[in-house]
């Protein structure tokens, strides 16, 4: 059995792949060249928005290389003031400028109970540090701090988060303590997790200037 042609309507062989009474190519081929401004103007747009979307890609980029060369300079700028200061006034800035100013908690939001209910055991920890903190019982907060860090460690979900809440927590309490290397560790820690994390990016700045 045949089929028709759809250009003259007439019966051809069912393989043919051009009409032998009107001379049509029948198919792809067919539609490609009866149809061959539609594909081009496709093909066109396609190219646009290719390009469009590496134009985005690109921009996005840069702005990210500028945003981290501001953060650096002002980092740097910062850190030169830092080193010409006393000792004492440092670490007297350091606790203050890092110091918790609100409640801490989680920003990611996880998706089962029990990686919920871990989080909420941790951010228990974290308040009750903080509130030890503030009743200058830094011995006590740090103890609270390390059980957090060792329910964070328990729990391969939230360890594989970008949260630094944990490790900044830790780098805090030995700023209190007078253990700049250590603070430093911590808040590398929370770097490594978050690059763009501005109060780990100053505990670390802190840690450093503290050690030496």
């Amino acid at each position: 059995m045949g089929k028709t042609c759809k250009y003259c309507r007439k019966q051809i062989d069912k393989k043919a792949k051009k009409c032998e009474f009107c001379g049509e190519l029948i198919g792809f081929r067919g539609f490609l060249r009866n149809n061959g401004n539609y594909v081009t103007c496709f093909n066109i747009l396609i190219s646009l928005g290719l390009l469009s979307m590496a134009y985005l890609h690109y921009h996005a980029r840069e702005k990210a290389v500028r945003d981290k060369e501001i953060i650096k300079s002002k980092l740097e700028s910062k850190n030169e003031i830092l080193r010409k200061m006393p000792r004492e006034n440092i670490s007297k800035a350091a606790r203050e400028d890092l110091k918790p100013k609100r409640e801490r908690r989680f920003e990611t939001v996880f998706p089962d109970e029990e990686s919920r209910e871990e989080a909420k055991k941790i951010e228990e920890l974290i308040l009750k540090g903080d509130e030890s903190l503030e009743a200058g019982r830094g011995d006590v907060a740090q103890q609270f701090y390390l059980e957090a860090a060792r329910l964070e460690r328990a729990s391969p979900l939230i360890r594989q988060t970008p949260e630094t809440l944990v490790p900044k927590a830790v780098g805090y309490s030995y700023i209190e303590r007078g253990e700049p290397e250590r603070a430093r560790e911590e808040f590398e820690k929370a770097l490594r997790r978050n690059p763009r994390d501005i109060e780990a990016q100053r505990g670390a700045a802190y840690s450093e200037i503290l050690g030496w």
